[in-house]
């Protein structure tokens, strides 16, 4: 087993996080939701596995590449 970062795909803004550390993830399953020129981006689980750790809240502003969740895999 091994800790893998999920980093946001876009620059926007968090409006939902859906997870929090412990919970068990599907792939596919919603981790947040990224606002982008008034679009929203769900970001999703890549693998199967066990949140860690949420690196992010309602209203932060990310960037490409920001790390936002760590998952166990």
């Amino acid at each position: 087993m091994h800790n893998e970062e999920i980093r946001a795909p876009l620059t926007g803004t968090i409006i939902r996080v859906d997870v929090s550390p412990d919970d068990v993830v599907s792939t596919g399953s919603p981790l947040c939701l990224i606002e982008s020129m008034k679009l929203e981006h769900p970001l999703v689980a890549p693998t199967d596995g066990t949140i860690t750790d949420v690196m992010v809240t309602p209203g932060d502003t990310v960037e490409i590449g920001r790390a936002s969740c760590r998952e166990r895999v």
